[in-house]
């Protein structure tokens, strides 16, 4: 998935993540395949815990991002992956909740446009929780133009 490039806090996200070697582009397939569900079990708490940096937070939600698109394209386990991003859901509609930063609602929204073009099974289960948090932030009035730019997208996949 590519990132606008007026998603500024996503693009640092990405360029931190690139530079500690946390993305999982160059990693061969054979160990992805072997080290996935770990890397999830690890990055999961890191968008639950409410202490964690904003940075962290959105570093965490590209990370995510990236290793599910990987996953989605490697047929014997996307079944893994819709159960994964089932478990992302509720995670995501927190920090859309939080009155954390708007770089942090924009990472939790382009995750969740990931899960719904590669596992909208998942998205679909919890429409109505779904709905709820993308309205709040629309009419909340609070939202920047990147964040509501990335809204507007999701809205159109949904």
């Amino acid at each position: 998935m590519e990132i606008c490039s007026g998603c500024l806090g996503t693009t640092v996200a990405l360029t931190s993540l690139k530079q500690y070697g946390v993305t999982f582009e160059e990693c061969s397939n054979a160990r992805f395949l072997v080290s996935y569900s770990t890397w999830f079990s690890n990055l999961l708490p890191q968008i639950q815990q409410p202490s964690e940096s904003q940075l962290v937070k959105v570093t965490t939600c590209a990370s995510l991002s990236n290793m599910l698109t990987r996953l989605s394209g490697i047929l014997i386990v996307k079944k893994d992956g819709v159960s994964l991003a089932g478990k992302l859901i509720q995670p995501i509609l927190n920090l859309l909740n939080e009155d954390g930063s708007e770089s942090v609602r924009e990472g939790a929204v382009v995750l969740l446009c990931t899960l719904m073009n590669l596992f909208p099974s998942s998205v679909h289960r919890h429409y109505d929780s779904v709905k709820a948090a993308i309205v709040s932030k629309i009419m909340s009035g609070k939202c920047n133009s990147n964040l509501s730019k990335v809204i507007a997208f999701f809205i159109c996949l949904y």
